[in-house]
């Protein structure tokens, strides 16, 4: 890929996912890859931001969710 011109590989699906280590591998990490839910993750966090919902906490690393669920403020916000 990268003989042929490619300079990074966007991962659109999901299930596109799990090749991403072998893109790796095969390309000696020489290639930035970006998957797409990554990108949408980011979007999430900044809109939410914006709208003063979501605020970074001063340890990086660490976001507090503010939800009008209250038992889903109470609790930190934890990956699935």
């Amino acid at each position: 890929m990268i003989a042929a011109g490619v300079g990074a590989l966007a991962l659109g699906s999901p299930a596109l996912s799990r090749l991403r280590p072998e893109i790796e591998r095969a390309t000696g990490g020489t290639l930035p890859v970006v998957e797409a839910g990554d990108v949408a993750a980011q979007r999430v966090q900044r809109t939410l931001r914006h709208a003063g919902l979501l605020a970074r906490r001063r340890r990086p690393g660490r976001l507090i969710m503010i939800s009008s669920n209250p038992a889903r403020a109470a609790g930190p916000l934890t990956a699935p």
